[in-house]
């Protein structure tokens, strides 16, 4: 919300920009592709600002695959500054770099969560490109987390805008929604399970610091305060990444998050995704 948008005719032609003012939920077009409806306040128009063709053919632009994808993605610094430069000089989109110093200064810092109620919403955290919900049907509670665990701490360790955060979240044990269901696990198995996600990252490639992550369990509660016997809530924080590295498993499986899922790179998009964050 309130996030800029350059705003292009499918495939034809870039022919203005605005702000996000509302984004619907995800749904499946009649192609078959999920899609969403995106409100937006248009600051400046004008058809055919530049075909898109020929921002194809320039190498800064080599992912445009992914980005047409996505149907609502996000472009890198540099690919930014470029489209704001097709603009007219009094009337470009905000400098992403400047807009990000400016509420980096500016922004109060977020609510930490502290009551996990089972069956209400969480107060001050919703899914997003910063924020993973998942739910464990599996009896193996243990197994089911440590093996989803590379997917979302490395899509999170190569995301390159975390909007303002410290921290990207994995919350194990809320729904889609945001509602608190918990994960049976006693204390024992709660034991068990810091010990296999301390292990499981410390083989991420590069090495990862032990204080770029963090693991907390949240006891379950009812609506009364009281504590829900063997149910919890799994958060895992993910810290910055140090700067110019591009981070995979122990088993070279890389990752990246767009939108609000995380994607496994493989062939030619991994090699596309390396050359554009790389480009000398």
């Amino acid at each position: 919300m309130g996030d800029v948008v350059c705003l292009f005719d499918i495939n034809r032609c870039l022919y203005g920009w605005g702000n996000i003012t509302a984004i619907g939920q995800t749904y499946q077009s009649t192609a078959g592709r999920p899609v969403r409806n995106i409100t937006v306040a248009q600051s400046y128009l004008q058809y055919q600002i530049r075909q898109v063709n020929e921002l194809r053919q320039l190498e800064l632009f080599s992912d445009w695959e992914r980005i047409t994808d996505e149907n609502l993605s996000w472009f890198s610094d540099q690919q930014a500054q470029y489209l704001r430069s097709l603009f007219p000089a009094d009337n470009r989109p905000p400098d992403p770099a400047a807009a990000r110093e400016e509420r980096a200064r500016t922004r109060l810092a977020r609510p930490a969560e502290t009551d996990f109620i089972q069956g209400r919403k969480l107060q001050y955290t919703s899914e997003s490109r910063v924020s993973e919900f998942k739910t464990v049907t599996a009896a193996d509670v243990v197994r089911t987390i440590v093996k989803e665990l590379d997917e979302y701490v490395i899509a999170f360790l190569n995301l390159e805008d975390r909007r303002y955060e410290d921290y990207c979240r994995i919350f194990w044990g809320i729904d889609n929604s945001g509602i608190v269901v918990g994960v049976t696990l006693n204390e024992q198995a709660v034991d068990t399970l810091s010990t296999a996600i301390n292990g499981k990252l410390r083989g991420v490639q590069p090495r990862i610091a032990a204080s770029a992550y963090y693991v907390e369990v949240h006891n379950a509660k009812t609506e009364d305060g009281s504590l829900v016997a063997d149910r919890v809530v799994v958060e895992v924080g993910v810290s910055n990444a140090e700067e110019d590295e591009f981070y995979c498993s122990e088993n070279n499986s890389f990752y990246i998050r767009q939108d609000r899922n995380s994607t496994r790179l493989v062939g030619q998009a991994l090699v596309a995704e390396l050359r554009r964050r790389f480009r000398k």
